[in-house]
C-alpha cells in the first residue's frame, strides 16, 4: 500500500512540488529472507520542478519536469538492491495536456 501527498508551490515560472511516498506492506508483500513479513517498504522524498513550455493553443498545453527525489529502502527492498539502502532518482519528463 502507498501513502503519498505533494504539496506544491507556484514560483515564478516554475511550479516547485515535494512528494512525499511511503509504501508499506499490511502483509506478506516485503518479506526478507527466511520469510520474515516486513512492513516498512520505502520512503520516497525530492523536489519536483515543472516548466512550461510556451506552445500554440491547438496543440495543448506542454511542460518539461525533473526532481531529485531520494529513496530510503526497507529491509526487504535494500537486500534486493545490494545492501544499499539509500536511492537517488532523476526522474525527467515532458506532460502535454489536450
Amino acid at each position: 500500500m502507498e501513502l503519498g501527498v505533494e504539496p506544491g508551490i507556484p514560483l515564478a515560472a516554475v511550479s516547485v512540488t515535494v512528494p512525499l511516498t511511503l509504501g508499506v506492506s499490511l502483509t506478506d508483500y516485503y518479506v526478507a529472507p527466511p520469510g520474515n513479513d516486513r512492513v516498512f517498504g520505502y520512503l520516497d522524498l525530492g523536489l519536483v520542478g515543472t516548466v512550461p513550455i510556451p506552445m500554440r493553443p491547438a496543440v495543448g498545453s506542454w511542460e518539461v519536469s525533473g526532481g531529485m527525489p531520494m529513496m530510503s529502502l526497507g529491509g526487504t527492498l535494500s537486500t534486493f538492491n545490494g545492501g544499499d539502502d539509500l536511492q537517488v532518482v532523476g526522474p525527467f519528463g515532458f506532460n502535454i495536456g489536450y
